[in-house]
């Protein structure tokens, strides 16, 4: 009888290893979870922060979770517009993307304030602003639109203006001319208002729209004057600071929370303030 038992024992004991061997064998050759970003900006990190800023949090999160996520970065515009990433990442097509404000208010219609003209009158004073309940308002209309915010930074800080015709220096010389601007409603009310026209042009057509005249130029965070090249068909660059732009990194709700804990927990590291 007792003879039986120490074989029935060694008989589970043996089947509860093998067991554990198939899962670890199994769970190796899934290998790790990829985590898809559609990024707007470029492939070099020296050409635009949310470049740099995209490589650190890839760099970060595939450390910290112990390779458990690899993440894939496609810059440059690769998988679509601003927009269509966005709309890919809602449908689970891509896991995350980064989105400029004006793009973000396409989802979150509330980002619209930050908009509304020098309402922020030093990037201490943004900070102070949406990390407090304001941003917290954000994320929690985020989550709303089916995504999770994981970080939020600046775009290159404050806005400004790139012309052909001539420098802006007060609002009155906004008028008559034909300012591209990206997909805000605040942006185009407030153009219209200096008596420009504010035609919105896909940033993938922006250089040559302003090489060929259809339009006088652009309003963009500073940043981006000398992004895609854009320096080499604008005259002026007026550095108005009239609105704040800000940048969100937002992933696939259901596929986060499909995450284990651990790897959820990884996102809680925000190094992109004091990085740009």
């Amino acid at each position: 009888m007792k003879k039986a038992s120490i074989k029935k024992g060694s008989i589970i004991l043996v089947t509860l290893i093998s067991l554990l061997i198939f899962w670890c064998v199994s769970v190796s050759a899934a290998g790790p979870v990829v985590m898809k970003i559609g990024n707007p900006g470029p492939a070099n990190p020296h050409k635009h922060m949310i470049a740099a800023a995209t490589l650190v949090f890839k760099d970060y999160v595939e450390r910290h979770s112990q390779g458990g996520i690899k993440v894939e970065v496609y810059p440059g515009f690769q998988l679509g517009s601003m927009p269509q990433m966005v709309d890919q990442t809602k449908m689970g097509a891509i896991q995350a993307c980064t989105v400029f404000s004006a793009a973000a208010t396409l989802y979150v219609p509330e980002i619209n304030l930050i908009y509304i003209p020098f309402l922020f009158s030093s990037p201490e004073i943004t900070w102070r602003v949406f990390e407090g309940p304001m941003g917290q308002k954000f994320n929690k209309l985020w989550l709303e639109a089916g995504f999770v915010p994981l970080y939020m930074a600046d775009n290159g800080g404050s806005r400004a203006f790139g012309t052909t015709k001539r420098q802006i220096k007060k609002p009155a010389d906004l008028k008559g001319l034909k300012i591209r601007i990206p997909e805000s409603e605040a942006l185009k009310i407030f153009m219209e208002s200096c008596g420009a026209a504010a035609p919105v042009i896909t940033f993938s057509q922006l250089y040559t729209s302003i090489q060929t005249g259809i339009v006088d130029g652009l309003e963009t965070p500073v940043a981006v004057l000398s992004f895609a090249s854009l320096d080499e068909v604008i005259k002026y660059a007026s550095i108005t600071n009239h609105t704040w732009d800000m940048v969100f990194l937002i992933v696939n709700q259901k596929w986060f929370n499909n995450q284990s804990k651990e790897h959820q927990k990884v996102r809680v590291y925000l190094p992109f303030k004091g990085l740009i």
